[in-house]
C-alpha cells in the first residue's frame, strides 16, 4: 500500500508540476476587481478553492465605496458634491458619456405606490432582466433588541433574528438610536415582514454569474477532495482543506454590507419633495436626474458606506488566521502526487479563466439595482447634440432649459464668473422659463463676450 504522505526526498528526473502551487496565489487582478461584489454576499463564507484569496485581506478597509469624480449639484436644495456614488455610477456609468453629451434621466423607486403616489412600499420587481432584492432595517429598530415597528401606530413588528445577534456580536459595537437620521441597511438576511412577502434581500445579487461561480468552485473543491481520497494523496487532501478553510475565514473577515442614509422624517410624510440634480463630468457632459429627495439622499448625498460584519480585533485575528493557513497549504500543494497536481492545476486554471470572463461583464450584472426604475426622458431636440454641436455652451443651455433654474450653475462652477457669462446665464434662465426652446445660446454668448471686450477696450482708451 502506497504511503499517504511523501517520505524523504524525491530524486526522480520525471516531469514535476511543483509550479502548480503558484496558481493558488496568482490572479490578483481578477480577484481584486471582484473583491467588493464577492464579499458582499453570504456566499463568501463558502469553503472553496479561489485564486489569490489573499487579495481580500486589507490592513485598512475602506469606509466607503469607490466613487466617480464629477460635480453634482442639487437644482432646488443647492447641495454640492464632488463625486458620484458607487451605485449611482452603476445605474448611469459616467465613463460611457461622450464629451458635451446631454441626458435627462428619471429615477424612481420600483415600488407599490401608496396614497398620492409619493409614499411607497417595496415590491418585488425586475429591471434589465436582473431581479432586485432589498431589505431595509433602521438603526432604531436594532436598538430595541427585540422588535422593530414601522411608522405610525399600526406599524409592523419584527423579531430580531439569530443571524442579527451574531452580526452584532461579531461587530462588537453597540446599537445607537438616532432621532434625526435613519440608517438603512441592505443585507442578505435582515428582512422587514412586509418585504418578506416580496422575497426581498439586498443590493448584493446572490444569483449573479459571479456568485454562481462561488457555488461552482465550492463543488469543484469537493471534487478535488474526493479525488485526493481516491488517489490516497494525504498531502493534497490537507492542502485543499487548509486552502478552503482559509478562503472561508478570509471571506468572513472581509464580509460587508452596503449602507445608505435616509431621513427618518421622510418615512412619516405623505409628500416627498423633488430632489432633482445636475451632474457635470470633466469632459463637459451634463446629466439631469429627476428624482425624489429620498432617492437623491440614497444615491448621491448620503454616501455609500461599507458596514463590515467583523470589526476591531476580531478582524485582525481572522485575517492573521487566514494568512497562516495559506502558508502551509501552498507548501503541501507543491508536494502532492503528479496526478493531484495535474487536477489542482487544471482547477485553478479554469477558475482563473472563469473570473477573467466574469470581468468582461458590466458591473450591473453583479449588483441588484432593480429597486430603481430608470428612464431616459431626454427630449428629441436635445439628443445627440454632441454630434452636431460639440460645444459646452449649448450643453449647458440644455441643462438650464430643462431645469428652468440657473442658481445651480454658479454653485457648481459650471460657468465662468465674468460679466458676460453671468448675463448669459441670467438670460438663459429667462428664456427657459418662457419656454423658448429655440434660443440661440451660442450666438448670444458670442455677442455678450464681444460687447464685454468692447467695453473693456473703451475703458482702457478712456484711462489712456
Amino acid at each position: 500500500m502506497a504511503p499517504w504522505f511523501p517520505i524523504g526526498k524525491d530524486e526522480s528526473d520525471g516531469w514535476r508540476l511543483d509550479i502548480v502551487a503558484l496558481l493558488a496565489v496568482t490572479g490578483e487582478s481578477f480577484i481584486g476587481e471582484h473583491a467588493l461584489a464577492l464579499t458582499s454576499s453570504k456566499l463568501c463564507l463558502l469553503p472553496r478553492l479561489m485564486p489569490a484569496p489573499h487579495c481580500l485581506l486589507q490592513p485598512r478597509r475602506p469606509a466607503s465605496l469607490p466613487s466617480e469624480d464629477a460635480r453634482v449639484v442639487g437644482v432646488y436644495g443647492g447641495t454640492v458634491a464632488e463625486s458620484v456614488g458607487f451605485f449611482a455610477n452603476i445605474i448611469h456609468p459616467l465613463d460611457q458619456l461622450r464629451p458635451f453629451e446631454f441626458k435627462i434621466l428619471e429615477i424612481r423607486h420600483r415600488d407599490l405606490e401608496l396614497g398620492d403616489g409619493h409614499r411607497t412600499r417595496h415590491q418585488r420587481a425586475t429591471a434589465s432582466g436582473v431581479p432586485f432584492n432589498s431589505d431595509l432595517e433602521t438603526a432604531s429598530a436594532e436598538a430595541t433588541g427585540q422588535t422593530s415597528r414601522g411608522p405610525g401606530a399600526g406599524g409592523l413588528s419584527r423579531r430580531v433574528t439569530l443571524s442579527e445577534r451574531a452580526a452584532r456580536f461579531a461587530s462588537n459595537a453597540p446599537a445607537v438610536q438616532d432621532n434625526t437620521q435613519t440608517t438603512i441597511r441592505f443585507s442578505d438576511h435582515e428582512k422587514e415582514p412586509d418585504w418578506k412577502k416580496s422575497g426581498s434581500r439586498g443590493f448584493s445579487f446572490p444569483f449573479s454569474v459571479l456568485h454562481s461561480l462561488s457555488v461552482v468552485s465550492f463543488f469543484l473543491t469537493l471534487g478535488t477532495i474526493v479525488a485526493a481520497v481516491s488517489l490516497g494523496d494525504g498531502t493534497a487532501l490537507v492542502a485543499v482543506c487548509l486552502l478552503s478553510f482559509a478562503t472561508s475565514i478570509i471571506g468572513w473577515a472581509a464580509w460587508w454590507k452596503p449602507s445608505i442614509l435616509s431621513s427618518a422624517r421622510r418615512r412619516t410624510q405623505s409628500h416627498v419633495p423633488p430632489g432633482d440634480l445636475v451632474i457635470r463630468t470633466r469632459e463637459g457632459a451634463f446629466v439631469v436626474v429627476r428624482c425624489t429627495e429620498d432617492i437623491a439622499r440614497e444615491l448621491y448625498w448620503g454616501g455609500d458606506r461599507c458596514e463590515y460584519v467583523v470589526t476591531g480585533i476580531r478582524y485582525r485575528v481572522l485575517m492573521t488566521l487566514g494568512a497562516v493557513l495559506m502558508m502551509p497549504s501552498v507548501i503541501l500543494m507543491g508536494n502532492c502526487t503528479f496526478e493531484m497536481q495535474l487536477i489542482l492545476g487544471s482547477a485553478y486554471l479554469a477558475l482563473n479563466i472563469a473570473y477573467w470572463l466574469v470581468g468582461l461583464l458590466p458591473l450591473s450584472s453583479s449588483w441588484d439595482l432593480s429597486r430603481y426604475q430608470v428612464s431616459d426622458v431626454t427630449p428629441e431636440d436635445s439628443r445627440d447634440n454632441w454630434e452636431r454641436l460639440q460645444t459646452y455652451t449649448e450643453c449647458l443651455w440644455f441643462a438650464i432649459r430643462e431645469t428652468k433654474h440657473s442658481s445651480w450653475v454658479e454653485r457648481s462652477g459650471s460657468a465662468p464668473s465674468t460679466e458676460a457669462w453671468k448675463t448669459w446665464v441670467r438670460e438663459a434662465a429667462e428664456q427657459a422659463v418662457m419656454g423658448n426652446r429655440d434660443w440661440n445660446a451660442q450666438s448670444r454668448l458670442n455677442e455678450l463676450v464681444q460687447m464685454d471686450h468692447i467695453s473693456e477696450g473703451s475703458g482702457v482708451d478712456a484711462l489712456g
